[in-house]
């Protein structure tokens, strides 16, 4: 069907009126009308993850704690994006309506990416102010684990280095941290080509070596 679209407005002194009308190029018939006027409304939000805390790997002897994920992406599916801040918060601007968001692994310093199990793709349809709270691993695995560990360190060791050196912004550019691979074991490394940071699964010999000082060391290359 085709249709004229008819722009009108008027201000008065007060709140202005905008409006785009729908017409039936055929008939003259209104098929809607939309109003143009929108009053945005933030929605603010949380992203966690279960994480491996402190130095030691993932083992039965270090349970995994609830950790904010710093520099992540938050979406919705108009296309406007949050980054979250040093506490895991981040707020996104709204048109005042109800929308779907999403947060996966990602953010401006690193792309978690798995050849066993899919970094989660979490989604939830809020409306502002929210909170629109994310958690990552809530039933955690060595796999799963392995993801958020890569997310948090790769991003602590990049802020360690930016807080020291701020005028060294060169590390300001995403790498892929690959995890859980079963090519070998009792290994990580990092790679230039693609700009890759690499972690193993755990065997009979070694735990999954996407944890702490494992993942900082590889960064501290790059």
């Amino acid at each position: 069907m085709r249709a004229w679209k008819i722009s009108a407005s008027s201000d008065r002194g007060y709140e202005p009126r905008v409006f785009s009308f729908f017409v039936n190029a055929a008939t003259g018939r209104l098929i809607f009308a939309r109003d143009e006027v929108y009053h945005g409304a933030p929605i603010d939000g949380h992203v966690s993850g279960m994480a491996t805390p402190g130095v030691l790997p993932d083992v039965a002897s270090n349970p995994v704690v609830d950790t904010p994920l710093t520099d992540l992406f938050v979406r919705d599916v108009l296309g406007n994006l949050a980054t979250t801040d040093s506490d895991g918060n981040f707020s996104l601007d709204g048109d005042g309506t109800e929308i779907l968001l999403s947060a996966l692994l990602a953010g401006p310093f690193v792309e978690v990416r798995d050849s066993q199990v899919p970094p989660p793709f979490l989604t939830q349809t809020v409306g502002p102010p929210g909170p629109a709270d994310f958690v990552f691993n809530t039933t955690p695995g060595e796999f799963t684990t392995a993801q958020v560990n890569a997310m948090v360190q790769v991003n602590r060791t990049h802020d360690f280095y930016r807080h020291y050196q701020p005028d060294f912004d060169q590390l300001d550019r995403p790498v892929t941290a690959n995890v859980n691979s079963s090519a070998m074991s009792c290994n990580a490394f990092f790679t230039p080509v693609g700009f890759s940071v690499n972690f193993f699964a755990a065997d009979a010999r070694c735990v999954n070596t996407a944890y702490s000082s494992v993942v900082n060391h590889e960064y501290g290359h790059f």
